[in-house]
């Protein structure tokens, strides 16, 4: 039995389409599913007073000079981050209603 025979036909199987402003992992970076610059910066525009959530601030700021560093593989793993952590305040927010 060769390598070739142990090939898993999963990885040959398509991704769905994402809906636009979805921000992808890293690992799809490479297909190009990524969120666009603007489309970053507009996931970072968190202010301290909107969010006390040091955390996410942080976040938001890191995504930011990744960004204008020009590091989008990094800046994109970074933000996807960032939009799991405020998908979770939002649902924590929902839930103290």
């Amino acid at each position: 039995m060769t390598c070739d025979d142990c090939e898993d036909d999963g990885e040959n199987e398509e991704r769905p389409e994402v809906p636009g402003g979805v921000l992808r992992g890293i690992g799809d970076i490479g297909e190009g599913n990524t969120a666009s610059k603007e489309e970053l910066e507009n996931l970072c525009d968190i202010d301290e007073s909107d969010h006390p959530d040091l955390e996410l601030v942080e976040q938001a700021e890191r995504v930011l000079s990744l960004v204008r560093a020009t590091m989008y593989p990094v800046a994109h793993g970074e933000a996807y981050r960032l939009q799991e952590m405020l998908e979770e305040r939002q649902s924590e927010d929902s839930e103290d209603e």
